[in-house]
């Protein structure tokens, strides 16, 4: 594999997914993957430490994650080079959790999850991050939280400029078929 970096998109820009309580621990995974002019910089799936009781909690609590990873790579950036990004998108594909995000309204149903999730709303309220809607089918983070059929994975694989340069497991099979 080869990461690509430079492409039509500029600065820094995430895409985030969670899948709810589908394992048996019934903990959602959160995955993530953040770009740097269109290529690959970051990227994380893990468990959530949190049991979510919806599928926008759990995109709410997985926000929390790539947001802090994103403030990460932008004050790297800001002091290595002196830049700043006005507004970083994160690009998610539940408008419940988007709604949740940048809504107090809310409150009374969200209590229950930890105080350190909510930091998000925060960050939204001041400009320093902005949630946009992004259809699953475009959701690069989906390779992240799930298992996907190969012509959906190699599409998003190409997305995220990753390109295979020989060997590797998908031009292998590519070959022998």
């Amino acid at each position: 594999m080869r990461l690509t970096l430079g492409s039509k998109s500029a600065g820094i820009e995430a895409y985030m997914d969670a899948d709810w309580a589908s394992q048996p621990h019934q903990h959602s995974m959160s995955g993530y993957v953040v770009l740097l002019n269109g290529g690959p910089v970051a990227w994380s799936a893990r468990k959530q430490s949190l049991i979510a009781l919806s599928m926008a909690e759990a995109e709410y609590i997985a926000l929390t994650s790539v947001a802090r990873e994103v403030l990460y790579i932008q004050a790297l950036l800001d002091e290595l080079y002196g830049t700043t990004q006005d507004s970083i998108p994160i690009y998610c594909d539940n408008q419940g959790a988007i709604v949740l995000a940048s809504n107090n309204k809310f409150h009374g149903r969200t209590k229950h999850i930890d105080l350190r999730y909510h930091y998000i709303r925060k960050l939204i309220r001041t400009g320093t991050l902005h949630l946009e809607y992004c259809p699953t089918e475009e959701n690069l983070a989906d390779t992240f939280t799930k298992a996907l059929p190969r012509p959906r994975l190699e599409k998003l694989r190409v997305k995220m400029a990753l390109n295979c340069i020989r060997g590797g497991v998908l031009s292998i099979v590519n070959r022998t078929s």
